[in-house]
């Protein structure tokens, strides 16, 4: 199983993620590390570039998911504006997917205009503390996976 964390710049999805990992005892792999990883430069000259960059570095994100996933479950963190990254995930694994969403001015500043929520099993608002926001996540994650 990969849980896949994913909502708009700002939201929180590294650091909630990283502790829902610690939490579920999972290994955590997320997109910024991935770019670092490949010593991507991130600074873009145009949007083109950016979007380009982005699927490029969440096709990376997904095959370390998907290789991990053979042997562990993971919590994966990214952007993740688009169905069709998400579509490529689910291809060959299981993906829980959680979205985040915000109010907070930081999530406004970086906004990905065209961003498709597509169908979450879980939506997370994360305007709250970290500490509150971290346990409504687990609370509805236990809901959510109750048999």
């Amino acid at each position: 199983m990969i849980y896949l964390v994913y909502g708009q710049p700002g939201s929180g999805k590294s650091q909630l993620s990283k502790r829902l990992a610690t939490h579920l005892n999972l290994q955590w792999i997320d997109e910024d590390i991935v770019a670092r990883m490949f010593g991507d430069n991130t600074d873009f000259d145009n949007i083109e570039e950016f979007y380009t960059w982005r699927e490029m570095n969440f096709d990376r994100l997904s095959i370390i998911s998907t290789y991990l996933n053979l042997h562990i479950n993971v919590v994966c963190s990214a952007v993740c504006p688009y169905q069709s990254f998400r579509d490529i995930l689910k291809e060959n694994n299981d993906v829980f997917e959680i979205y985040l969403y915000s109010d907070r001015d930081t999530r406004r500043q970086h906004h990905i205009k065209d961003f498709d929520i597509g169908k979450p099993m879980l939506k997370i608002d994360t305007t709250d503390s970290v500490h509150n926001t971290f346990n409504a996540l687990v609370a509805q994650l236990d809901r959510a996976t109750a048999f």
